[in-house]
């Protein structure tokens, strides 16, 4: 299974002292976050390899025309990952909690320690579990609704092979670790070796929900490997959901940067951070661009307003032209959808300015991205 022991241990080395300047929050966080992650891979590794003995016919699942929702964060990826998989009861999706534990044994565990807790515990073990989860994720409230159930990204099965963007979440070093952004500029062995592993991890949701019958995934990150994705799954689609960066990128910077408050309040006002972190998402844009040319056809794009104003619309669209039908009975959710996003309006206002950028730096950015997709400047 693959784990860069290199950049694990420049995480280590980088959160605790030799960073720019110590801070004894980051320092404990980097050590308790790098021990779970190790944690977690160790694990990982031991429960796939008790697959291959304990389910047999695994090697030759097959996982045929995925699809894949792709997107800056905060494009609105996450609300049309969410209504396609309730309009389509066939859809293999994720929750969160299966990619920490990506194995079908760990899960089988994890779910007969559930049933023990239900019948013998009465939901003792759940309740903690639940208070833990809100202090975990409050600080992404209104931002980023989640949960260790909710249908999610797969980011930390690459987090778990410290090969993942998520890293900088815990260690905002961005510059001094340049490899864990982009899997397409990375050496071929690399690469391959990264895009097997995660066909390992599809095929083990597919087998593991014997009613799927296309896996349906959404990651932000995926845009920084999109290529590799493209050539290791030749059939994929892929959706792509468009939003102008002046809305996206300071927002994305924003929910990104969010744990840098807790555990470096010594670089929060250091503004280079926050700038590295949003040169990457203008990366990724112009990435996509050339991806668009090199694969044409491969991806189908939506406009974020469009998304907006009409998610039913955007939806049925989409399943249409992806040749996957819609359920009947998830048609008055849609309707329901409709109502619901003509009525809201974000409580979150975020400025460029606030993160040390300017509109003459992003123009220049994004300046072809805008073009490609006919964004305003």
């Amino acid at each position: 299974m693959p784990f860069d022991l290199n950049v694990f241990c420049r995480v280590l080395w980088l959160g605790t002292l030799g960073g720019e300047r110590f801070h004894w929050k980051r320092a404990f966080a980097t050590i308790v976050g790098c021990g779970i992650v190790a944690a977690l891979a160790l694990a990982r590794t031991i429960g796939w390899g008790m697959d291959l003995l304990i389910f047999p016919r695994l090697k030759k699942q097959k996982v045929e025309s995925p699809i894949f929702i792709i997107g800056t964060p905060r494009s609105g990826t996450t609300l049309l990952h969410r209504l396609i998989s309730e309009c389509h009861p066939n859809a293999v999706t994720t929750p969160l909690w299966q990619t920490l534990f990506p194995s079908l044994t760990q899960q089988r565990i994890i779910r007969g320690v559930d049933t023990f807790d239900r019948v013998c515990l009465k939901g003792w073990f759940r309740r903690y579990l639940v208070k833990f989860e809100n202090a975990l994720f409050r600080g992404w409230e209104g931002i980023h609704s989640t949960g260790f159930e909710a249908i999610e990204e797969c980011e930390a099965v690459w987090l778990l092979a410290m090969s993942s963007p998520a890293i900088y979440l815990l260690v905002p070093y961005i510059d001094k670790l340049p490899e864990i952004q982009f899997l397409d500029h990375e050496s071929g062995r690399r690469k391959q070796t990264l895009t097997k592993y995660y066909r390992g991890f599809l095929q083990r949701q597919m087998y593991g929900t014997r009613r799927g019958q296309f896996y349906l995934g959404k990651n932000v990150f995926f845009l920084g490997r999109l290529a590799a994705l493209m050539e290791e799954f030749p059939d994929a689609r892929f959706v792509h959901v468009v939003r102008d960066p002046a809305q996206s990128i300071p927002s994305s910077v924003s929910m990104f940067t969010k744990p840098w408050n807790i555990h470096s309040p010594d670089l929060v006002h250091d503004k280079k951070h926050y700038r590295q972190m949003a040169e990457i998402f203008c990366h990724d844009d112009r990435h996509l661009v050339d991806i668009y040319d090199q694969f044409p056809g491969r991806i189908l794009t939506v406009q974020y307003h469009d998304l907006i104003q009409s998610p039913r619309d955007v939806v049925c669209d989409i399943s249409e032209k992806l040749g996957i039908g819609i359920s009947p009975d998830s048609i008055p959710s849609l309707e329901r959808q409709d109502k619901e996003q003509q009525h809201y309006t974000s409580k979150h206002r975020y400025s460029l300015e606030e993160f040390g950028l300017d509109s003459d730096w992003l123009d220049q950015q994004v300046a072809e991205f805008r073009r490609r997709f006919n964004l305003q400047g």
